[in-house]
């Protein structure tokens, strides 16, 4: 009888603890399905820490990148704590749920909480430990490593995910010995190369995609190769999660998760890397695939009849949406009242929404990214700023989803006409549900990283918040996924300001004048044949109505979709 291949996959904190690691079930399946002699172990780590921890406080620290980081950073480096604790008190100021709570409580329980799981675990029954090692996991993957690495020094660990593509891989192998390989990139095929090697005992040369350590060396070139049609992929096994949920002593703190599923992988518009130039999402993919309708049909219907829910999370960077109409009008005839969630990219046609609401996706991300048509271009978006506010226009009426999305501030080459544009278009679509301004940042490996004195940068380095983490000694060894930059950083704080304040005016006015409404729009018509009313709410409480006859009705409703002045005139 041949021995028994044990692979543990881990998944630390922060991700959203109501979700299963789609990283880990698919590994999972491939690995098992692919190789003989192999069991595959899946610990959702996250799960049971934030059970032991407490949801709600949980939730609250996955929301903040560097509040997560900080605190496993606390346990990695305890010299440290000070400073850690002084960003921590900086970073909670505005946290209800955490600004109260003691740095040093928080991590001893959680420090408490890691020891009282790994010790648990028999970890000298493994051959080999992976972690995914995704945003927000990396200090809480290192400290898992050395907590394993002191109960079986002899083990192998083989890191991957989003802060292990290229450079940053290469970079957290020379810093951490105790890390012994890494793959960049898609995981499953060197994965299955590397247990190969390990299995046969031979030297894990020649395998696209992984770093690995020998004699105190790095060796690879991180370039990995990819599964060529996705729907060869073997169905994801959720079910370590899921037996986690079903045990007796989690029954008081049980809720029903929202599973992920994987239609697509990279990026369509990320064409040769030149696509938008702030994105860094799709360092681990070359090119874009899709998996086929059925194929989706297939794991949606799975994922209902095994696990009993219908919040699902479509994980890819952009939906193809005429695959996921096919696939989501089958699902329909089952007659399953869905809620799913994805990202879509603009333009998108009004019956697509509709179509796609009904059929169940009730929530959507949009990349807006910018209110501004001299902003979009700058940022490579190929979108059009009309594009995007039809979006936001479709999003409020009935029977459409919920829209989330960004609107990206302090952009390098922004300037302050830029700035303006966006602020004469934030009061001209206040009726419409306010997006999240958040800072731009620095992804590493992005095409403005990449290139980044093309864009008038004068040098990128790893973000200054990285400096309260490392020590001085590994962090000058580190490509971190957070990067910053030497230019006009001042310069676009300032001319920023104005567009803070107005998307607060916007917050507090869509609201108030929501509450007022109830579910009704803000701006809506009535279509009575021969005429045409228009109802408006206005922030002074002012509300209007207007009739519209004859041609005027005709025009008004022809631009329900974009035209140009030529089709109107015609």
């Amino acid at each position: 009888m041949e021995k028994i291949f044990n692979i543990s996959l881990i998944s630390m904190p922060w991700p959203l603890f109501n979700r299963p690691s789609i990283q880990l079930a698919t590994l999972r399946s491939y690995i098992q399905n692919n190789l003989n002699n192999i069991r595959v172990y899946s610990f959702h780590l996250y799960l049971d820490i934030a059970y032991r921890l407490g949801y709600r406080i949980y939730h609250a620290i996955s929301e903040r990148m560097w509040l997560s980081e900080l605190i496993y950073a606390s346990l990695l480096f305890p010299e440290r704590k000070e400073s850690l604790k002084s960003l921590y008190k900086r970073l909670t100021k505005r946290e209800p749920e955490l600004k109260n709570l003691n740095f040093e409580i928080l991590v001893d329980r959680i420090k408490w909480i890691n020891e009282q799981i790994f010790s648990g675990i028999d970890w000298k029954r493994f051959n080999l430990i992976g972690l995914s090692m995704c945003f927000s996991q990396l200090t809480s993957s290192l400290f898992a490593i050395r907590l394993i690495k002191e109960k079986n020094p002899l083990i192998k660990v083989v890191i991957g995910g989003s802060q292990c593509a290229r450079d940053m891989g290469r970079s957290l192998l020379s810093a951490f010995p105790e890390i012994d390989y890494c793959i960049s990139g898609e995981g499953e095929l060197p994965l299955s190369y590397l247990i190969e090697a390990l299995i046969d005992g031979k030297r894990p040369c020649d395998i696209p995609g992984l770093f690995f350590r020998e004699d105190g060396k790095i060796y690879g070139n991180g370039i990995g190769f990819q599964i060529d049609n996705l729907d060869k992929l073997p169905i994801p096994d959720f079910s370590p999660y899921m037996d986690f949920l079903k045990n007796p002593k989690v029954a008081s703190k049980r809720f029903i998760p929202r599973f992920p599923i994987e239609i697509s992988r990279g990026c369509w518009w990320n064409r040769d890397g030149r696509g938008c130039r702030f994105c860094n999402l799709n360092l681990q993919w070359h090119g874009y695939r899709h998996k086929s309708s059925r194929r989706i049909q297939k794991e949606i219907k799975g994922i209902i009849e095994k696990y009993h829910t219908l919040s699902i999370s479509f994980m890819d960077n952009v939906i193809p949406i005429p695959i996921l109409k096919e696939a989501l009008k089958e699902i329909s005839t089952l007659s399953r009242d869905l809620n799913l969630f994805g990202e879509l990219r603009a333009p998108i046609k009004l019956e697509d929404l509709m179509e796609l609401w009904m059929w169940g996706l009730k929530k959507i991300q949009v990349g807006i990214e910018a209110l501004s048509s001299s902003l979009l271009k700058k940022i490579n978006k190929g979108v059009k700023l009309i594009e995007n506010i039809q979006v936001m226009k479709y999003c409020e009426g009935y029977g459409t989803p919920q829209l989330e999305a960004n609107l990206i501030m302090e952009f390098p080459l922004s300037d302050r006409k830029d700035v303006d544009e966006t602020l004469k278009t934030i009061e001209s679509i206040f009726i419409f549900k306010p997006i999240r301004a958040i800072p731009f940042w620095l992804g590493y490996d992005s095409p403005i990283h990449r290139d980044y004195k093309r864009f008038g940068l004068k040098g990128t380095y790893n973000h200054p918040y990285y400096s309260y983490i490392f020590p001085k000694d590994i962090l000058k060894k580190l490509q971190l996924i957070v990067q910053s930059y030497r230019g006009n950083l001042r310069y676009q704080k300032e001319i920023w300001k104005p567009v803070k304040e107005k998307v607060r005016w916007w917050e507090e006015t869509y609201w108030k004048l929501k509450k007022r409404a109830g579910s009704e729009p803000l701006l809506s018509y009535m279509d009575g044949g021969e005429f045409l009313i228009i109802q408006q709410r206005d922030p002074e409480g002012n509300d209007m109505s207007h009739r519209l006859r004859g041609d005027s009705r005709k025009i008004y409703l022809f631009c329900e979709e974009i035209r140009d002045v030529d089709e109107i005139s015609d």
